[in-house]
């Protein structure tokens, strides 16, 4: 049926033997199931993937994915994006194969006089990013991983020491916990989590693993905080950069908002979210912690 629908589809608005999505998109080896003059949607027997045209924004099963350009589609042509959209970012979401994980690095943002940003609540980053960071470490365990931190107390770590401790022989990993903050919309809510954009083929590795740890760690945060989802965001922070393992950062929720600033320093709402980070930690291992 879905093969009968895509011959359909190529009939509309095309002449001749014009494709209605490139090669490009076709390496995403899925069809396209709804098209209109704004929106392609691709699906598979696994996977949706919706596109809007001039949009930098992926929508990967209900998860918003930032791409490092937009959807381009002019009138009776076909739908395209640049390469390094699908081949460095929507293939390696899409990509399920298990990643072996022994030992997970849990890196809490900030500490000693690094204090982060200040909550509206009247917490700081440091604590609260130290406080989900443990409580994280202990959900990790419980589903049968080795876990280490950068720090345990209120101290201070640079970005290169991080970095170097994910290093260390053995880890596999490195998730670096941290909130967000924007002085210019105190309404702004939501978790994002990022992962290494790369720039270097040396990077492409650990980078598109990262990118669907970051993937997996969104969809399943969905079910735990209010306000919608900020998606998979990719970027060149250091201490994603430096670290030589896949390495993703999560941005918590947003402490100049007053009400995220509040479920941040719910005990109960950092139990449940370190949960779903560790739900999705193990599934991006194949289900198995290799302990």
């Amino acid at each position: 049926m879905r093969r009968l629908l895509y011959f359909a589809l190529m009939l509309i608005g095309t002449t001749g033997c014009e494709r209605l999505i490139s090669e490009r998109l076709e390496a995403l080896d899925m069809e396209p199931t709804e098209l209109s003059e704004w929106k392609l949607a691709l699906t598979s027997p696994a996977n949706r993937v919706v596109l809007l045209r001039d949009s930098a924004v992926a929508v990967v099963n209900g998860i918003p994915v930032e791409l490092p350009g937009p959807a381009v589609r002019a009138p009776r042509t076909r739908w395209d994006l640049p390469e390094t959209a699908v081949r460095r970012v929507l293939l390696p979401v899409l990509d399920s194969s298990p990643r072996p994980v022994r030992t997970i690095l849990v890196d809490p943002g900030h500490g000693g006089h690094d204090r982060g940003t200040a909550a509206a609540s009247g917490d700081t980053e440091k604590d609260l990013n130290l406080a989900l960071a443990l409580r994280l470490a202990d959900a990790l365990r419980e589903v049968g991983f080795t876990v280490r931190l950068t720090r345990e107390t209120d101290r201070f770590l640079t970005l290169d020491r991080r970095a170097e401790l994910a290093g260390e022989p053995g880890t596999d990993l490195l998730i670096s916990v941290h909130h967000n903050a924007s002085a210019a919309n105190p309404d702004a809510a939501g978790m994002e989590t990022f992962a290494l954009r790369e720039e270097d083929p040396a990077e492409s590795a650990r980078a598109r693993a990262a990118l669907r740890l970051a993937y997996l760690i969104q969809r399943e945060q969905s079910g735990v905080n209010r306000a919608p989802g900020r998606g998979v965001k990719t970027a060149r922070f250091k201490v994603l950069r430096l670290a030589p393992v896949p390495a993703v950062l999560v941005e918590a929720g947003f402490l100049t908002n007053p009400a995220e600033a509040a479920r941040c320093a719910d005990p109960e709402h950092r139990t449940q979210l370190a949960r779903a980070i560790a739900r999705a930690v193990l599934e991006w291992s194949g289900g198995n912690s290799l302990r």
